[in-house]
C-alpha cells in the first residue's frame, strides 16, 4: 500500500510543479482563465497560413516579443499623436471633403473614431495607395503602390481580408490597414487603422468558430442589432508593447494585439447578450477591472472595455 501511494504521489507532484511554472509566465489576469480553457497547455505554435492565398509573414510583431517596459497607455498615446492634426484642422479652412464629413456626423452616419476622422484632414497617401473612408490604407489596388514594402503588406492584408469573407461573410472591418512600423493612432495613419496580417492562425480559427455561434444565437433570438464589426487587430498602439530608444516598436507581452493573439469587436446588444448569457463569467481583469468571460469551446477570453470587446485567444 505504501509503495502504491509513493507511486501515485510522484507524478502528481511533477504535474503540480509544471502547472506552477506555467502560471508564473502568464499575465496575472489570465492565470485563472487559462486553467479553465479546454485547449490544454498554452504553448505557442507556429502559425499555419496555408489556407490564405498569400502567406503573411511571421516576422515582425510577434517575433520581437521581449521583456521591456510597457508603452504609454493607448489613450495617452492617441492624444499625443492626434494633437498636431487637431491643430492643423483648427487652422485650415473648411473644404468640400470636410463639409461632407461634417454632414455625415450631423446625420448620425458616423460615430466615435469615424466622426473624429471626418473633422480632420487626411495626410497625402503614399504613391499608388488611397485612404479608406474610416482611416488607414484601403486593401485594394495593391499592385499600384510604388513602395514595395507597403505593397507587400497590402497584399498580406488583402489575403487575410479575403479569407475573413469566407469564414465570416457579414463581418466588417471598420478601417483600412496601418503604414508599416506605425501605431493605429499615429497621425500619418489618418487617425486610426486596423491591421489584419499579423493575426495568428489560432486567432482566426477562434474567430470563425465564434462568428458562427454568435450569428446562430442572434438568429434564434431574433436579435436585429447584431451586426459584427472588427475594430482592432494586430496593429501597434495597444497595451503590451514599448518603443525602444532607437524608435523600434517592441511587443512586450505574449498575449497582446501586437503578438496576433487579440482582436477588438464593436459593442452591439446581440454580442453583449451572447457573451453574458452563454459564456462563463470570470473575476475582473487585474490591471483595469474590466469584466471577463471565458468561451470554454475556443478558450477565448472576452473583456468588456469602455467602447468595445477585447478578445484574447490563448
Amino acid at each position: 500500500m505504501v509503495r502504491f501511494a509513493l507511486y501515485l504521489a510522484t507524478p502528481l507532484a511533477a504535474v503540480g510543479t509544471a502547472l506552477m511554472g506555467l502560471s508564473f509566465f502568464l499575465p496575472q489576469e489570465q492565470s485563472a482563465a487559462v486553467a479553465l480553457a479546454p485547449r490544454g497547455a498554452q504553448e505557442s505554435t507556429p502559425a499555419d497560413y496555408s489556407f490564405l492565398e498569400e502567406e503573411p509573414s511571421r516576422e515582425g510583431n510577434a517575433a520581437q516579443a521581449t521583456a521591456t517596459p510597457e508603452a504609454l497607455p493607448p489613450d495617452a498615446l492617441r492624444e499625443v499623436a492626434l494633437a498636431p492634426r487637431r491643430a492643423e484642422a483648427a487652422r485650415a479652412s473648411s473644404s468640400p471633403a470636410e463639409e461632407k464629413g461634417a454632414q455625415k456626423v450631423a446625420s448620425g452616419q458616423e460615430t466615435g473614431a469615424r466622426a473624429e476622422n471626418a473633422a480632420l484632414p487626411f495626410p497625402p497617401a503614399p504613391e499608388g495607395a488611397r485612404w479608406d473612408e474610416g482611416g488607414g490604407l484601403a486593401r485594394s489596388a495593391c499592385g499600384q503602390i510604388a513602395d514595395r514594402a507597403l505593397a507587400d503588406k497590402c497584399g498580406k492584408e488583402r489575403a487575410v481580408a479575403r479569407y475573413l469573407t469566407t469564414i465570416a461573410p457579414t463581418l466588417t472591418v471598420t478601417n483600412g490597414f496601418c503604414l508599416p512600423d506605425t501605431a493605429f493612432d499615429d497621425p500619418q495613419n489618418a487617425g486610426t487603422c486596423t491591421d489584419l496580417s499579423g493575426l495568428a492562425a489560432p486567432t482566426l480559427t477562434a474567430l470563425k468558430n465564434l462568428y458562427g455561434r454568435i450569428t446562430q444565437f442572434c438568429a434564434a433570438r431574433g436579435e436585429r442589432a447584431c451586426a459584427l464589426a472588427l475594430t482592432g487587430g494586430s496593429e501597434w498602439g495597444h497595451r503590451g508593447e514599448a518603443v525602444a530608444p532607437d524608435g523600434t516598436r517592441i511587443c512586450t507581452e505574449r498575449y497582446a494585439h501586437c503578438a496576433g493573439n487579440k482582436f477588438d469587436m464593436r459593442l452591439t446588444p446581440g454580442l453583449e447578450a451572447f457573451v453574458t448569457e452563454t459564456l462563463t463569467s470570470l473575476a475582473p481583469r487585474a490591471y483595469d477591472q474590466a469584466p471577463l468571460w471565458l468561451d470554454e469551446e475556443t478558450g477565448a477570453i472576452f473583456a468588456r472595455e469602455r467602447d468595445h470587446w477585447d478578445v484574447l485567444v490563448p
